[in-house]
């Protein structure tokens, strides 16, 4: 019987690339696929709280405007996975 799951994906809608992960996200023709919506959830908080540096200040700090800088025209994109039992083998 198959069983439905998801997975999650951030796509840029400008040009269809999507988001590679990570600090500072690059934009690629695959990406990073999210397994869990909470990793997905972490993932956007880790951007949206990440540091950046001033050079006038000469040191990080923490801009909210983060999250909107890397991934301001982009949407998440959810995908069902489902499993299909392609075969059975008899254990001897």
């Amino acid at each position: 019987m198959p069983s439905s799951d998801y997975v999650y994906k951030i796509r840029r809608i400008s040009d269809g690339l999507f988001s590679s992960g990570g600090t500072w996200p690059l934009w690629r023709i695959n990406g990073k696929v999210w397994a869990h919506i909470r990793f997905l959830r972490a993932h956007l908080t880790l951007v949206g709280d990440g540091l950046t540096y001033v050079p006038k200040e000469k040191r990080a700090v923490h801009r909210k405007e983060n999250l909107q800088r890397a991934y301001g025209g982009g949407e998440i994109v959810t995908y069902a996975v489902t499993t299909l039992e392609k075969a059975t083998e008899a254990i001897r």
